[in-house]
């Protein structure tokens, strides 16, 4: 299987509802355990699940939201 396969149009609506689930989950988390420890890494995950299926534009927005 090649790695772009995972990118295709098929797997599209799948990985940005589970992008989405995933920022609300880890957003949900980060607002529990307060300042005790930085997970903010961890909106990279979601942003790199739909990096290859957004424009530019709907990228920078994407991450400016999650962050």
């Amino acid at each position: 299987m090649e790695n772009s396969a995972i990118y295709s149009e098929e797997n599209r609506k799948r990985f940005l509802v589970v992008a989405a689930i995933l920022i609300v989950v880890i957003a949900v988390v980060d607002w529990q355990i307060k300042a005790f420890i930085s997970i903010g890494f961890l909106y990279l995950f979601p942003i790199l699940l739909v990096a290859g299926f957004l424009p530019r534009w709907r990228r920078h927005s994407s991450s400016g939201h999650a962050s």
